[in-house]
């Protein structure tokens, strides 16, 4: 055991078929749809500034005389970017 899958979990499942129908019932219907690829990309956008957040919070550091620092940052950060979320939608 390597730790590494050998097959996609669904070959030979009996949720295979299901699975693949419903890709392509995707392709037909749901991501040629204007208004559900713009829920996507809000998602996306969404949780690519969570993700810079998150990342900015773990990069500054987390020992106490930065603590308060910190807590700034990420609230004034978290503020604006809330404000362009809602904005946006």
């Amino acid at each position: 055991m390597t730790g590494e899958l050998e097959l996609p979990l669904l070959i030979g499942s009996r949720a295979e078929n299901i699975c693949e129908m419903l890709k392509d019932f995707d392709k037909v219907h749901a991501y040629r749809n204007r208004g559900v690829l713009e829920i996507e990309l809000r998602g996306f956008n969404v949780i690519c500034g969570l993700m810079d957040l998150l990342w900015d919070g773990i990069t500054l550091g987390w020992d106490n005389s930065e603590k308060e620092l910190l807590e700034r940052f990420v609230a004034k950060k978290y503020t604006v970017f809330a404000i362009c979320v809602w904005e946006n939608f």
